[in-house]
């Protein structure tokens, strides 16, 4: 039997509400409790907690969608039979939906020359993911109404600190906002660099929309993007003096403005594993790379090729062609890259222990026949 709620009770967004019930087993059997809650008047449920040995259930509804037709249910359970009540209709009060904005980033200082990019998303208990472009608005306290969209692209916003404002709607018509605040600088030669970081800077001026783009050092790495991304010495090419060229540094997706990035006290242009600490160096192939770091430890590969991508470099793989997602065959390899199969015709058994490899409907060939006449006489 329910006890509460017993209907027509009204439960905020956010309430704390008591499920109680009470039940009896002819046989003096314990019982187990399943509780659910519909908001359709019970034609479907989702469950609130089950396996309870107690008669009560502490229930916060703010993660419930809302509902004027609410309903409550219980099963009782003694292992073997099933029993069950049911509520009568009681109302959860609607939500807002849940929102972020995702970008641009809070407090963002950006050149007025820049496309602003905006992204958010949001979500309702009732509704899920919200998708629909149109359930997106975002607007500007200086320039008003931006457009709609989960992503949106904003060509030019006006110089000054705006309040960036996105108001989701869900199903329901109820809404909710959330407000960054983001800085649009001055850049009189629109060269996307503000000005006033080209005024801090020696090397940039921010009347000549040129100098962004040149390459003083020659490290591969254009002026503005030492400047803005890198924070590296833009008249210097090893911003670090690790040996290794700021560019060089960048393309490996390593830091060019930190030379030991391995913290074993050896810079990383005289490091022989640079990114896994080894302070003794080891090297049994004498190939330049450091065992920790080496494919091939006691065979010579100082390009560390590994065609099959399986972590054992070419000269020492037995296997060098040899694909290791497939199963391996009775010579010891993989199924090569070059187009052996696996299991030819999906039936579980590896094709060189299957007893018929080939598809239904194929002829009645023999595996060595089968293997000739698709090419694959190397696989078995």
């Amino acid at each position: 039997t329910l006890i509460s709620p017993s209907g027509g009770e009204t439960l905020a967004a956010d309430a704390e509400f008591t499920i109680q019930w009470s039940a009896t087993d002819q046989d003096g059997d314990d019982l187990t409790y399943s509780v659910y809650y519909s908001t359709d008047g019970g034609a479907t449920y989702m469950p609130l907690d089950t396996g309870l040995t107690t008669t009560s259930l502490n229930w916060v509804t703010v993660t419930a969608p809302g509902s004027n037709t609410a309903v409550i249910k219980v099963e009782a359970s003694d292992g073997f039979n099933l029993g069950q009540a049911v509520s009568s209709p009681f109302t959860v009060a609607e939500k807002a939906p849940l929102l972020a904005i995702i970008s641009p980033d809070e407090a963002s200082r950006l050149p007025v020359s820049a496309a602003v990019n905006f992204e958010g998303a949001g979500f309702d208990f009732a509704d899920g993911v919200l998708r629909q472009e149109s359930a997106f608005q975002w607007s500007s306290s200086l320039d008003g109404s931006l457009g709609e969209g989960r992503s949106l692209t904003v060509g030019s916003l006006s110089i000054g600190t705006h309040q960036i404002t996105l108001t989701v709607t869900n199903n329901d018509g109820r809404q909710a906002t959330a407000t960054i605040e983001i800085i649009m600088l001055s850049d009189r030669d629109n060269d996307q660099v503000p000005d006033e970081v080209e005024e801090a800077e020696p090397l940039l001026d921010p009347d000549d929309p040129y100098d962004a783009m040149s390459d003083t050092d020659g490290d591969g790495i254009v002026l503005a993007s030492e400047v803005l991304h890198y924070h590296t010495d833009p008249t210097d090419p090893d911003s670090d003096g690790d040996g290794i060229s700021d560019g060089e540094e960048v393309l490996q997706g390593t830091s060019p403005v930190n030379d030991d990035r391995d913290g074993d006290e050896i810079v990383d242009g005289s490091d022989n594993c640079p990114m896994i600490a080894n302070p003794g160096q080891a090297d049994l192939d004498g190939d330049g790379i450091g065992d920790l770091c080496d494919n091939c430890l006691s065979s010579s590969n100082p390009d560390q090729a590994d065609d099959d991508s399986d972590g054992v470099g070419n000269v020492c793989d037995p296997c060098p062609d040899s694909d290791p997602s497939l199963p391996i065959r009775a010579g010891g390899c993989n199924y090569g890259v070059s187009g052996c199969p696996g299991d030819f015709d999906i039936d579980g058994d590896v094709d060189g222990q299957d007893i018929v490899a080939f598809p239904a409907g194929q002829p009645d060939l023999s595996l060595e026949e089968f293997a000739t006449e698709f090419g694959w006489s190397d696989c078995f």
